[in-house]
């Protein structure tokens, strides 16, 4: 479950993933920041993500923030909020460094100056979609797959790990992910009160030829179950709109990059023995 609340660094050195934001002076850090944000986007500004420790120099750059920045709140210091999701340690590094590798966030560099400008603010989805597939510093089109066919991993890991290789590197690559639930061989299908499902980035650093998708399992106790990984390349974004591209959801806006659809098979075994890749 995610939670929202002031910032206090003492409260940050034992949890997972989280991230911090600016708000106004005069805003509220609660579960309902986020319903605020979507009505004022322009002034709710993320500058930090990152898992298990904050960096005391956090609280060293909002003291000193710019001028600037302080003239978009209004002349006055923005409030500095944070929010957390509680999730296993490999997980939360994991998310936290495919968000940091995609995005800029101002306090995760003492190097990086914080400037606020709403034209390239992505307000939705596809607005974030797009800028991914037009950036020339990343490799979209590359041909992914995953380590094995098949893996099997025991409900009380926490956590399935699947590996995705690459043929090239010399760029950061980016792909998704996408959890699906369906019955298979007679195998019985898990659904998403046991898994924490996702579609979510994975991200190749330049040197890499292997990177890692991390799915949370519940443990339920329900026996064994089944459930299925598919690769979405993200591709190019189409020069020519046509009448499939109109939708710009994952898949109509992409190009298949591979061919046929990469998958793997992941077998679910309640606290029994099993091998995998």
């Amino acid at each position: 479950l995610g939670k929202v609340f002031p910032f206090k660094l003492p409260r940050m050195h034992s949890l997972n993933l989280f991230s911090l934001f600016l708000v106004p002076a005069s805003a509220q850090c609660n579960q309902l920041t986020f319903k605020d944000a979507a009505k004022q986007r322009d002034f709710y500004i993320p500058v930090y993500i990152g898992s298990s420790r904050i960096p005391p120099d956090v609280i060293k750059m909002h003291n000193n923030l710019d001028p600037a920045v302080k003239i978009h709140f209004g002349g006055e210091t923005p409030k500095l909020c944070g929010s957390m999701m509680f999730m296993r340690q490999s997980v939360a590094d994991s998310r936290a460094e495919a968000i940091s590798t995609l995005f800029n966030f101002a306090f995760n560099s003492n190097n990086r100056p914080l400037v606020i400008d709403p034209k390239t603010a992505c307000g939705k989805k596809t607005d974030t979609l797009k800028s991914i597939q037009d950036s020339e510093n990343l490799d979209t089109t590359s041909s992914f797959q995953f380590l094995t066919a098949e893996k099997n991993v025991n409900d009380d890991k926490g956590f399935i790990e699947s590996i995705i290789t690459r043929c090239t590197v010399g760029k950061i690559s980016v792909l998704y992910v996408d959890t699906t639930f369906e019955a298979k061989r007679g195998k019985v299908s898990a659904d998403p009160s046991d898994i924490v499902g996702n579609s979510w980035p994975v991200v190749f650093n330049k040197t890499s030829k292997r990177s890692s998708n991390f799915i949370q399992i519940k443990n339920d106790d329900d026996g064994n179950e089944f459930l299925n990984l598919v690769i979405k390349p993200i591709g190019r974004a189409r020069k020519k709109r046509t009448r499939q591209s109109q939708d710009l959801s994952m898949g109509s806006q992409t190009q298949d990059v591979n061919k046929g659809t990469p998958t793997q098979d992941v077998n679910i075994n309640d606290r029994s023995r099993s091998s995998g890749g």
